[in-house]
């Protein structure tokens, strides 16, 4: 039973779902490696869907000790096979996050004399290639501004 008066009602919805899940799995599939998962892991395999997939990941992450970044790209690569994509979670604080930390990472001056050394030293081919990954990037972030400023 879920606790209504929990500040976090929505990560012990998401716990308990995948709890769940897992268990039922657990239950349903006979497999030795999949059992030995850590529930982390198995939580990482869910997106496979079938029970098909969920022996060949354990298998997988098993027989090769993935860290969980290795098996989120293992489950992206094994969805791109058969032709579905992961859904992107993104949340805005997430959002937040990740933009803070490209801005801190590239202002100040450092970034700047050394963009001002590599613009001298790298060829014409390499500076119009990411001066045009940077407008890119510049253009993608007012989609989004302009994406967060709208009203309904």
């Amino acid at each position: 039973m879920l606790r209504t008066d929990s500040p976090f009602p929505d990560v012990l919805r998401k716990t308990s779902e995948v709890a769940l899940r897992i268990a039922a799995l657990d239950e349903r599939l006979d497999d030795q490696n999949w059992r030995t998962l850590t529930v982390g892991r198995k939580e990482l395999l869910l997106p496979l869907r079938t029970d098909r997939r969920f022996r060949e990941g354990a298998r997988h992450v098993a027989r090769f000790d993935l860290t969980h970044a290795a098996i989120r790209r293992y489950v992206a690569h094994v969805l791109r096979a058969v032709g579905r994509t992961q859904d992107e979670r993104l949340t805005v604080p997430t959002l937040v996050a990740r933009v803070r930390r490209l801005r801190e990472t590239l202002e100040g001056s450092v970034v700047l004399a050394r963009i001002a050394e590599a613009r001298r030293t790298v060829g014409a081919a390499e500076r119009a290639t990411t001066a045009a990954e940077v407008e890119a990037l510049r253009a993608l972030l007012a989609r989004i501004a302009e994406a967060l400023r709208k009203t309904s």
